[in-house]
């Protein structure tokens, strides 16, 4: 793909709120069959909720298929309080990781990249669906609620994360660096969008 293309989807990135935006190569990516099964053991409160959650999706053999059609990834990076992460406004801020990595997705794919899938830290069910009891496809109830914006989860695809943030050259820990570190301490959630395909690579 041509660099020019990618320099557009990291500035639409930073354009529509994410905090960093950093392409890398997707072989890059390290991929760890062990942090897919600690979705499952220990047990992920996420776990089984939704259809984009293990055990409803490949995992990690469906994602390295995946790395090897692709030639980029783009990460994106939304830098938060760490209390947030425990607040109800947890709820808000993944659901924008969310539906940023889906407009990244569907960027990538009309510029010809018929590979391009997103991925996103924490669970779709916790972003769009905490009201509900149960998600529609998991209980086999109907199409999901937001086709458009829930993506798979990183986790459940055996990502890991902090060897992503360090492929990209980003601190893994953010921490405000004084005496107010305990109190002003900042954290992250990432989410990556794959890029590839024949037509992609011919632009």
């Amino acid at each position: 793909m041509p660099a020019a293309v990618l320099q557009i989807l990291t500035e639409q990135a930073l354009a529509r709120g994410a905090s960093a935006a950093a392409v890398i190569a997707a072989d890059d990516i390290v991929v760890d069959d062990e942090l897919a099964r600690r979705c499952g053991e220990p047990r992920c409160p996420h776990y089984g909720l939704s259809a984009s959650c293990p055990p409803h999706v490949g995992g990690p053999p469906v994602f390295r298929s995946l790395q090897k059609r692709c030639a980029h990834a783009l990460v994106v990076r939304i830098d938060l309080p760490t209390g947030v992460l425990l607040s109800e406004q947890m709820h808000e801020v993944s659901r924008f990781l969310y539906e940023l990595v889906a407009s990244l997705e569907r960027e990538a794919l009309a510029a010809g990249c018929a590979e391009a899938a997103g991925f996103a830290g924490g669970s779709c069910k916790q972003a769009f669906c905490s009201q509900y009891p149960s998600c529609r496809k998991t209980s086999l109830e109907g199409i999901c609620r937001h086709p458009d914006s829930a993506r798979g989860s990183m986790s459940g695809y055996g990502i890991n994360v902090g060897a992503l943030m360090k492929s990209c050259g980003w601190q893994h820990r953010i921490t405000a660096g004084d005496q107010r570190a305990e109190r002003e301490a900042t954290s992250w959630l990432a989410g990556l969008v794959m890029i590839g395909g024949s037509d992609c690579a011919n632009r």
